[in-house]
């Protein structure tokens, strides 16, 4: 495979298919290269080199394959529709290579897949350019875990842990709204015919992009 230098070239390969297995194959030659280190005339210095570098290779490779299979359903007359807009407007400078820095950055390979899912719906113009680009930041800061137990909680987050809220308010999928606890209030005193004074509370509400990233990743 060519090596990948801008997201443009990967969406220029008439068949993505091939492009995924071809990565694959590639994935696991490097693999094979870092078992081979272990052998004893390596000495200590050299292992040391190339070990980290060849497992960094091989991570990336299975998240740059992980994204890619997400856009091999894409019909082409939309990939190439995308791909004159972006030569047309050069995107691919700020689009393309924020993305491949992500994924380079993306500590589990499962967030590629994600990553694959907003891009496809950005590719397809579901999303535009500045909400692919910040929810991408999203899914590259937040803990796996709390996205995937987000993305199960369809459509409220009311059965999320309270540790996993506070996380994805601190990443931004979720904002802080104050209930005024008035409705509540006034059902008590209806029901029990006594006053009910109980003060407002925060509450955590999903947000715009917290909807996208359901939509688009999960569903």
């Amino acid at each position: 495979m060519k090596k990948i230098q801008t997201l443009l070239q990967i969406l220029k390969e008439k068949k993505l298919q091939e492009l995924y297995t071809e990565a694959t194959e590639i994935g696991v030659e490097v693999l094979k290269i870092v078992e081979d280190v272990d052998i004893g005339y390596l000495n200590t210095g050299i292992k040391t080199l190339l070990l980290p570098n060849k497992i960094k290779e091989y991570f990336f490779i299975k998240k740059i394959t992980r994204f890619i299979k997400e856009l091999g359903s894409i019909p082409d007359d939309k990939r190439i529709e995308f791909i004159i807009k972006m030569e047309d407007e050069e995107l691919d400078s700020k689009v393309g290579e924020t993305t491949l820095i992500i994924l380079d950055k993306l500590e589990r390979e499962e967030k590629a897949t994600l990553l694959g899912r907003l891009f496809k719906a950005y590719l397809e113009q579901k999303i535009d350019k500045e909400d692919f680009l910040r929810m991408s930041i999203m899914i590259e800061r937040a803990f796996l875990e709390d996205l995937i137990e987000f993305g199960k909680n369809q459509p409220s987050i009311f059965g999320l842990k309270s540790q996993t809220r506070i996380n994805l308010y601190v990443v931004g999928l979720l904002n802080q709204v104050i209930d005024d606890r008035k409705d509540f209030n006034n059902y008590i005193e209806r029901k029990a015919n006594v006053t009910s004074n109980h003060p407002p509370v925060f509450k955590y509400k999903v947000n715009e992009y917290g909807e996208m990233i359901k939509k688009y990743c999960f569903e």
